[in-house]
């Protein structure tokens, strides 16, 4: 569930972004954070897949500091937008 919510709240981050087709995403993902990062992973390339017609490529970054900032968190690093 936790994921779900996560995922949601991603794709209307990446909308903001969206002036073309969203081809790539990068997140990063913190060492505290709880998070799948597969279930992220299928989470955005279905849910795009499902908004937008095209499931973009998903890199996922995993912090390994739990001692680092944002070590409890999920983070949209970039968006990659073609047209």
């Amino acid at each position: 569930m936790h994921e779900s919510r996560l995922t949601a709240d991603l794709l209307a981050q990446m909308g903001l972004h969206r002036t073309g087709t969203i081809t790539g995403v990068r997140l990063r993902v913190g060492a505290l954070a709880a998070v799948s990062p597969a279930a992220l992973r299928h989470g955005i390339a279905a849910g795009a897949q499902e908004r937008w017609g095209r499931a973009p490529h998903v890199e996922v970054e995993v912090g390994d500091d739990p001692a680092e900032r944002g070590a409890l968190s999920v983070m949209l690093l970039s968006v990659t937008v073609e047209g």
